[in-house]
């Protein structure tokens, strides 16, 4: 794959230059790509030693670090990468999401609200601000975050997904089958998709098309 090709390229890179710092940041990125997290993080360890300001790669190990559910790390991470770019929205989004997998939800949407004040157009910022506000059960304000996101990336199925969760606790099955209809056609092999939208057919007494969705769920993930 590509990653695999883009490492063999940085390999030759570090051969010719053992100190060329963007080539183990880069080669960081690729091992990130594949899932090989343990390469990435040992990487842009040496890319931070040979450039201890290099703001991404304190936040790429940091999301690494997420990935390895080493939470104290991350934010160790993410929080120095803020600290060299205290504009960078990103750096809050994703210090906001290891906040959020360590359960510290009150932490992630002081993060998340930053990102959406220094950068309005980040979808991602509303998207896992909405995840946030409904963990809380504050399914209204989760609604128009998550719609807020869906404005910015019509293409993310799972904003489409975790909305129709949201309108579904509410009571609001139409706006739920909608979303789950959207996030479905974007997503063809989201088991829960299938599923939710199986569950909100049997709720409307839809019990053939419930059971064709459900059916689905089981084929993609028995």
């Amino acid at each position: 794959g590509k990653p695999d090709l883009a490492i063999k390229d940085y390999d030759q890179a570090i051969t010719l230059n053992s100190d060329y710092a963007l080539a183990f940041y880069n080669r960081g990125n690729a091992g990130y790509d594949k899932g090989d997290y343990g390469k990435a993080i040992a990487d842009y360890d040496r890319a931070l030693k040979l450039n201890p300001a290099d703001t991404l790669a304190y936040n790429n190990r940091g999301n690494a670090y997420v990935n390895k559910r080493d939470f104290a790390r991350a934010i160790a991470d993410l929080s120095q990468a803020i600290k060299y770019r205290p504009g960078y929205a990103q750096g809050y989004v994703d210090r906001g999401v290891a906040f959020a997998a360590k359960g510290d939800v009150k932490r992630a949407l002081a993060d998340f609200d930053q990102a959406v004040k220094l950068d309005s157009q980040n979808g991602l910022a509303w998207y896992n601000r909405g995840l946030a506000l409904h963990s809380k059960g504050e399914d209204k304000r989760a609604i128009a975050d998550f719609s807020q996101s869906i404005k910015l990336d019509d293409k993310n199925a799972l904003a489409f997904y975790n909305r129709g969760l949201a309108y579904h606790e509410r009571g609001d099955l139409d706006h739920a089958l909608a979303d789950f209809d959207q996030a479905v056609t974007l997503a063809p092999n989201n088991a829960k998709a299938h599923y939710e939208r199986g569950d909100a057919l049997y709720q409307k007494r839809a019990y053939d098309k419930a059971i064709a969705d459900l059916n689905q769920a089981i084929n993609i993930k028995p």
